[in-house]
């Protein structure tokens, strides 16, 4: 049985970033940002962060024991998930946390704790999931309609965090410049935030996006599906996804070692048309069609218990 992400016994609360923020806004009926408490309470921004945990903390647990009948949507911010584990037992929360970075140590002992206490834990990275039995969903994406009338005017950008990824991609624009082939670079620093529209505007300008996936990651960012629905290229490294159904490799070139690097491929491969792919097999990458078989899941593996 599949159940409906609208349905109301269905809730999703977290700390999300602004881009999941929007992704999630068509479910506005069932989803709940904690960080909205800064600005329903301005002078939240004024106090120390012990104060405004405290605070949070009163809120998550608020919510969860206020709504006994509903199936929770969490991320992995430590904040709630210790909350979930101070005060739930086995079955008592019928919850969902959906990874939505690799997972790291830091929370590990946590999740594994939730896991025991019956709580789902899903990961868009299969080599997660198989070594922390977690489940699988694909990365998801709600795309803005109106990007789709953006021209590119360059071949290639890239725009994120370091993450020990940027003598990686300045060694590769280094070398695009030997064929003339165009790019565009920005470095967030950790501490700055750019929205997710502009972030956007800054790949949409290439009519390529580099993609180059944290060590140990298998799982896919954003970029390729922004690649898919925004109707440009893509160069990563990430090996795994040529398993994936959208794969085409007039549309995608995979980077398998930087040593060996061809730099008049890559030139051949922009040079080529790129390949429409089909609604449908988009489609199992949206939202909608993603949070619509996490619950699935959910409900199938919930009743096996």
């Amino acid at each position: 049985m599949l159940i409906e992400p609208h349905n109301s016994n269905i809730y999703i609360f977290g700390f999300w970033a602004d881009y999941e923020h929007y992704f999630f806004n068509q479910y506005k009926d069932i989803f709940y940002e904690l960080k909205d408490v800064e600005n329903l309470y301005p002078i939240m921004n004024y106090f120390p962060r012990f104060i405004k945990n405290i605070t949070y903390k009163a809120l998550i647990k608020k919510k969860i024991k206020t709504q006994t009948n509903k199936i929770f949507i969490v991320n992995e911010h430590r904040l709630i998930l210790n909350t979930i584990n101070e005060i739930i037992q086995k079955d008592i929360l019928p919850g969902i946390v959906l990874l939505r970075n690799p997972m790291n140590s830091r929370i590990e002992p946590i999740i594994n704790s939730l896991q025991n206490k019956g709580v789902k834990c899903f990961s868009f990275d299969k080599n997660d999931c198989k070594k922390y039995n977690f489940f699988y969903y694909n990365q998801f994406i709600t795309f803005f309609p109106e990007l789709l009338s953006e021209k590119p005017t360059i071949d290639i950008a890239f725009m994120g965090q370091d993450k020990n990824r940027y003598q990686i991609i300045k060694k590769l624009t280094d070398h695009l410049k030997t064929e003339k082939i165009s790019s565009a670079v920005k470095i967030i620093e950790n501490n700055k935030n750019t929205s997710y529209y502009n972030y956007l505007l800054f790949n949409l300008q290439a009519r390529c996006i580099l993609d180059i996936n944290q060590e140990g990651q298998s799982g896919l960012t954003l970029r390729p599906l922004e690649a898919l629905f925004y109707r440009r290229k893509l160069i990563t490294n990430n090996i795994s996804i040529i398993n994936e159904p959208f794969y085409n490799s007039n549309n995608i070139f995979i980077i398998e070692n930087m040593q060996s690097l061809n730099i008049k491929k890559i030139k051949d491969f922009l040079n080529r048309d790129l390949v429409e792919i089909a609604d449908s097999i988009k489609e199992q990458y949206t939202t909608s069609y993603v949070i619509h078989k996490i619950l699935t899941t959910y409900s199938k593996n919930s009743c096996q218990q």
